[in-house]
């Protein structure tokens, strides 16, 4: 069998029927009508008959000719049992792989969701193993995916772990400068809110800023009000300060950063397998 496309596939079965110990001349076998009476076939729950047909030739062996009658049926299976019990759960729990990130390092259920994951797929896998036919000639297509999504899953323990690590660093370890640009270009990428810069303007030595000056202080003849003297220099302070990264806002970037790659990694996966899958129905 060739469960390539399981639980979509198509399957079609020979029956050759010969008679290998008499000659031609002593039997010959015909088809009659149709070839195959379907009266007393029964609908099964599994598969479904689409087409038979019948077929009438002869071989030669060793000098002598024979009488061959070959019978084909083409059944495809019914994939409405195998999608609600395999396909439905294996996309349902791709999408957790992604939302482990989205759990806090703090919640101290991080890591048992994560590893909660993996099993189940790996429970999913074997339960796959033993629905899809036993054949190394040819590969499901679902078990290549179901394959992905584990490698995922364990990709995503792993950075798990790497990021539980990171959050919990003490603050007296600096940040090294290629970390620090390496989590500002992922919150960038991911419009990350830690990323953005603050500006904190602060008043000048002997200046005054007000949004809107009164009204009866303003003079006649002049543009700038009595008491109001616009800074002509700039002062460094009023420049933006950047936002200085914390290990835990560079464990907080990694977390938002892969959430969102591997929840479009596991969405554009499935749908390239469903679409490959579905336009065998």
């Amino acid at each position: 069998m060739d469960p390539t496309f399981f639980p979509f596939d198509t399957h079609t079965c020979s029956i050759e029927i010969t008679s290998f110990g008499y000659t031609l001349s002593e039997v010959n076998l015909t088809v009659l009508g149709h070839g195959m009476v379907t009266d007393f076939y029964q609908k099964d729950g599994l598969w479904k008959m689409i087409d038979h047909s019948s077929s009438r030739s002869v071989f030669v062996h060793d000098g002598d000719s024979y009488a061959r009658i070959q019978l084909q049926v083409t059944m495809k299976r019914l994939p409405s049992y195998h999608g609600i019990n395999l396909i439905l759960p294996v996309l349902i729990n791709s999408i957790l792989v992604a939302f482990v990130f989205r759990l806090s390092p703090r919640s101290g259920e991080k890591m048992g969701f994560t590893l909660t994951v993996l099993l189940a797929y790996t429970v999913i896998l074997t339960i796959l193993a033993d629905a899809v036919p036993s054949t190394s000639v040819y590969t499901s297509i679902l078990e290549v995916y179901v394959s992905a999504v584990l490698l995922m899953s364990t990709v995503a323990t792993v950075l798990s772990v790497f990021s539980q690590v990171i959050y919990f660093r003490p603050v007296s370890c600096p940040i090294p400068p290629w970390v620090a640009s390496f989590a500002k270009c992922m919150a960038r990428v991911v419009f990350w809110e830690a990323d953005r810069q603050k500006s904190r303007m602060k008043p000048s030595d002997g200046n005054v800023l007000v949004s809107q000056p009164p009204g009866n202080t303003r003079l006649k003849d002049t543009k700038t009000p009595v008491g109001w003297d616009s800074p002509s220099v700039v002062s460094p302070q009023d420049l933006p300060e950047p936002i200085h990264l914390t290990w835990e806002d560079v464990s907080l970037i990694i977390d938002y950063f892969f959430f969102w790659v591997f929840l479009i990694a596991i969405i554009l996966l499935s749908i390239c397998v469903l679409s490959i899958l579905g336009a065998q129905y």
